[in-house]
């Protein structure tokens, strides 16, 4: 492989190599121990990431080092030569990425693989959240102890899944909130889909092909985009301690020499129209995907970032939750697409700790006590 196209890059305990135009495009470190390893993603065993040429892979790092960002493209020299791409941004403990399978013309295809991943380790339990329906509060974790063989099997992608090892380290994968999208085999007739997680002596395999086809077909012209997830955490989730918090309004800020303030993020009203849907029915929590209520959340926290300089702001009660509002993405010619704002609260509770780290500050959601989210390292920052 040329070096040009060969990434490191750290920070703290975790570690992470790109390869562009390889078998394994990707490789995630903790603790100096493979952790996660991205396989390739394809439309067949020909057509595949493995066989691809590099054309792209670059790192950019955010001036405060609280972020970065790899980007990665390679091309399958066959036929109308697909492209890959995929960009993973870090920001603590958390990684979101998002890849893209390109097809330019009349194209043999089996299926479309995103991302298959191994994990070179077996854990000593696996934990996983099925895929709830919009407004369906996400269901429990159902554990699997000392796993073996095949965990999980569905035409449907898990919502979460939670890997635990021997020595405490924890391990998070979750479906992106491009939910719709991890469906299509609903939406294609005479299409199939296969998601799975198996383990043996050597570790996880973890599968996700969102379309398979019964034989080879020539597919025309089409781009695929799948986003998700992985987070980290080196011990076991601690649930935060209640602590006493104030109603959250958005039209007060801190006062001046505040060092902490702790506000409920249930004990507020919000805008119009940010509510999440489910069928016909609006429930009384907020989509992070609103963006009328990004807006006015953004405007709160850059007011609140220069009337009290070196405040550390906590949002308790805050929880990711699927919706079905089509307005929420910004799609306004269809009335239902289903999506889950995880990704969407993640990446503002990271703006907004950057935003307030600019004045010595920061910013923490705490997810309600019990709750599923309040288990998962990607919400415990």
């Amino acid at each position: 492989m040329d070096k040009d196209f060969l990434i490191e890059t750290s920070d703290d305990n975790w570690s992470a190599k790109a390869e562009a135009g390889s078998g394994t495009p990707f490789t995630f470190q903790l603790n100096g121990k493979d952790l996660l390893i991205i396989e390739g993603s394809g439309f067949s065993s020909v057509m595949h990431e493995k066989s691809s040429e590099p054309k792209k892979n670059r790192l950019h790092e955010s001036v405060d080092g609280l972020s970065r960002r790899i980007e990665m493209e390679s091309n399958i020299p066959f036929g109308s030569e697909p492209r890959i791409r995929r960009s993973l941004d870090f920001y603590g403990n958390y990684c979101k990425v998002i890849c893209d399978l390109e097809l330019f013309h009349l194209t043999p295809v089996e299926y479309v693989s995103i991302d298959p991943l191994n994990i070179p380790e077996v854990p000593e339990r696996i934990g996983i959240v099925t895929m709830p329906t919009a407004g369906e509060s996400i269901g429990e974790i159902a554990w699997t102890d000392n796993p073996n063989g095949k965990i999980y099997s569905s035409d449907k992608p898990f919502l979460v899944a939670l890997f635990e090892f021997a020595d405490g380290r924890v391990l998070e994968i979750g479906t992106g909130d491009d939910i719709w999208r991890w469906l299509s085999a609903d939406a294609e007739q005479d299409l199939d889909a296969d998601f799975s997680i198996e383990v043996d002596q050597s570790g996880v395999s973890v599968t996700r092909k969102i379309l398979t086809w019964p034989e080879r077909t020539m597919v025309e012209r089409r781009t695929r985009r799948c986003k998700w997830y992985f987070a980290w955490s080196t011990s076991p989730i601690t649930e935060n301690t209640a602590a006493a918090t104030e109603s959250f309004n958005l039209d007060a800020v801190p006062d001046k020499g505040t060092d902490v303030v702790r506000l409920d993020f249930l004990k507020t009203d919000f805008p119009d129209f940010t509510n999440v849907i489910a069928g016909e029915s609006e429930l009384p929590f907020p989509c992070f995907h609103s963006t009328s209520l990004l807006k006015r959340m953004r405007k709160w926290i850059r007011s609140a970032a220069g009337s009290a300089p070196g405040c550390r702001i906590e949002l308790y009660n805050a929880e990711p939750h699927l919706c079905d509002s089509a307005v929420h993405l910004e799609r306004g010619k269809k009335i239902n697409m289903l999506h889950w704002d995880i990704m969407s609260l993640i990446d503002f509770r990271n703006w907004a700790d950057q935003q307030l780290h600019k004045n010595d500050g920061g910013f923490a959601i705490i997810p309600p006590a019990g709750s599923i989210a309040a288990s998962l390292p990607s919400m415990n920052k």
